[in-house]
């Protein structure tokens, strides 16, 4: 009997509904769970910063908000511990570093893997690992290596939506505080996709095939100099709020968003932001993507615009 044939006239429209997943899941969900609850069981939710007793770590300085920077140096209790979305995007990060590291002696034999940089010699009171330090035709260069999903990565390196925006501004303040401190000139921020581009957006910065997921920009200390004064500055800032006891707002700093922008309900579904005037009037308006992923998105909510910090471990 023949296994080849009109397939025309076999059922495969559902209706207005589409195709959406089965209810009765007994395979993916339990998957994703037992790994989740494995994930738990090795200790792999929990980071240790390089020295403990410091308030800031440098991969703080993704954290944008002056009020999510505050409750991370004062160590306030997460009021939205990490979710099996959250750890499974960090964890997929996780193994493809933990991979990476299995090559990265062979490929750059006097390179050091994370070491521990000693933050006060710039000014914040704080620690942190460098991903990478290694020599490039005689020069020490620092390199910070991020993982990313596919549609960040395209934003960043195509021009998927006109110019290529360039690596997020957390990872260059980072790498530059990182970099000054160990007192580096030459800076790499190197990025690897979890999903690749197609080929078309991709040729158009890269002649490799494993540039559809891996691309990498090129600074010096100096051009990112003003960058790590401007992070002591804010650093020093929250440092003296929490001495005082005093909460700081909602402002974000980042170039992303205008001078003076102040996330108003950290709640709402897209977190609106506004820039006031000398007169008080609102002159800017916006959206902040950024409290939806926030660990102390509640807590922030409750704790209102401004007011003693209660519930810190200043440690």
């Amino acid at each position: 009997m023949p296994i080849h044939g009109d397939i025309q006239s076999l059922p495969r429209s559902k209706g207005e509904d589409g195709f959406p997943p089965s209810k009765n899941n007994f395979v993916a969900v339990q998957l994703a769970e037992a790994w989740f609850a494995d994930h738990q069981r090795r200790g792999e939710m929990e980071y240790s910063a390089a020295m403990p007793e410091r308030p800031y770590r440098a991969s703080f300085a993704s954290k944008r908000c002056a009020r999510a920077l505050q409750y991370a140096m004062a160590k306030v209790p997460e009021s939205e511990p990490v979710t099996i979305a959250s750890a499974w995007t960090m964890g997929l990060g996780n193994m493809v570093h933990d991979r990476l590291q299995d090559v990265v002696t062979s490929l750059f034999p006097d390179a050091e893997a994370e070491p521990t940089v000693d933050l006060s010699t710039i000014g914040i009171n704080g620690s942190g690992h460098a991903d990478l330090v290694m020599s490039h035709n005689g020069e020490r260069v620092l390199v910070e290596l991020k993982t990313t999903g596919g549609f960040s990565f395209k934003m960043m390196a195509s021009s998927f939506k006109g110019k290529p925006e360039g690596p997020r501004f957390g990872y260059l303040v980072q790498a530059a505080v990182l970099a000054a401190a160990l007192g580096i000139d030459k800076i790499v921020i190197a990025l690897l996709s979890l999903e690749p581009l197609s080929p078309q957006l991709a040729e158009a910065y890269s002649d490799s095939e494993a540039g559809r997921f891996a691309a990498e920009w090129h600074y010096t200390l100096d051009e990112l100099m003003p960058f790590v004064e401007a992070e002591v500055a804010r650093v020093k800032r929250v440092e003296d709020a929490i001495t005082q006891g005093v909460l700081v707002r909602r402002r974000l700093d980042d170039p992303e968003y205008p001078v003076g922008a102040e996330v108003i309900d950290p709640l709402a579904s897209r977190a609106p932001w506004q820039v006031m005037g000398s007169d008080c009037s609102i002159v800017d308006t916006g959206a902040y993507w950024g409290c939806a992923y926030c660990p102390w998105r509640s807590r922030c909510g409750q704790d209102g615009t401004s007011e003693t910090l209660n519930g810190g471990n200043n440690d």
